[in-house]
């Protein structure tokens, strides 16, 4: 991700793109960020999978590895419209990372009711665009819960209600719209008042919280 950029425009192509790390997309994203004080845009390419791949991804019980990748829109409230779904229907996500990626449309980025399992739940080094960013309601019944280095919009932090079973969970230098860096424990007070509808259970068993 090109850090101090102020816009960007995005390209779709259908060319199949592999990370360092061997993971494969169906389709590139050119990301093109405008930097203050660059004539010409700096040009950077991301793994591409749309949000139909996405629901089709979980309505099949796969893991969901999205690191290095441009992630136009997600929304666990759409997925649950799209499956005649109850509007609080518990929906179980597997492997959930999206490392150094970009969510990069307008839309919320809905976690809400969501059940996370497997190894880790990551953000790390994500960089969410715009709109509210909701987590209400979720379980996390991970090893580790990292949103280290995570870069959240100016909207609503919903992290009401949240269960985390996670014997390792990190806020830290996560990056609020404003460009606040906090941190679970120190910034609680802050994030609450401004961003969030804080409401946490925390229930670790020889927990490590990094902040």
């Amino acid at each position: 991700m090109i850090p101090g950029h102020s816009s960007f425009k995005t390209e779709i192509k259908k060319l199949k793109f592999e990370t360092n790390a061997g993971l494969r997309f169906p389709a590139t994203a050119l990301i093109h960020f405008q930097v203050e004080g660059r004539e010409k845009p700096l040009v950077e390419l991301m793994g591409y999978l749309g949000e139909k791949e996405i629901y089709k991804a979980i309505d099949r019980g796969e893991e969901l590895n999205l690191d290095n990748c441009y992630i136009e829109k997600f929304s666990l409230r759409d997925y649950r419209l799209t499956r005649n779904l109850e509007e609080k229907e518990v929906v179980i996500l597997k492997g959930f990372t999206a490392r150094n990626s970009l969510f990069g449309g307008d839309a919320n980025l809905d976690f809400s009711n969501a059940i996370f399992e497997g190894i880790e739940f990551s953000l790390e080094g994500a960089w969410i665009n715009r709109g509210d960013v909701i987590f209400e309601s979720a379980h996390f019944k991970t090893e580790h819960l990292t949103f280290h280095n995570t870069h959240f919009p100016e909207g609503y932090f919903n992290f009401k209600n949240v269960h985390i079973d996670a014997a390792e969970v990190s806020f830290k230098n996560c990056c609020f719209g404003d460009g606040t860096k906090g941190s679970i424990s120190t910034d609680l007070s802050l994030v609450r008042e401004r961003w969030c509808s804080m409401s946490v259970r925390w229930v670790p068993a020889n927990s490590a919280l990094s902040v």
